[in-house]
């Protein structure tokens, strides 16, 4: 189980830096990849369309534009989740 105040200083963090790999919030929380990934999903995180989906965002960070599209330092995030279902709904 995950300390909640390490819970809580990992969210801060992870709203500063707007962005995180799966990694870098494994050792924030000083757990294994399955219990971030769990994490990620009760926080109902948005996954990258690009990079191979490796990097992360809080839903109260991105500002998405009238596309549902959101770019942050050469990471892109959608709206409508992966490349595949972006397309889909843009064409």
């Amino acid at each position: 189980m995950i300390d909640p105040k390490r819970d809580e200083t990992t969210l801060k963090t992870f709203k500063t830096q707007k962005v995180m790999t799966v990694s870098q919030l494994a050792d924030l929380l000083y757990c294994s990849v399955p219990t971030v990934r769990n994490r990620l999903r009760a926080w109902k995180a948005h996954t990258s369309y690009n990079k191979n989906g490796r990097y992360y965002t809080l839903p109260a960070i991105p500002r998405f534009d009238e596309h549902g599209l959101w770019k942050y330092k050469g990471v892109f995030f959608s709206t409508h989740g992966t490349m595949k279902q972006t397309l889909i709904q843009h064409v």
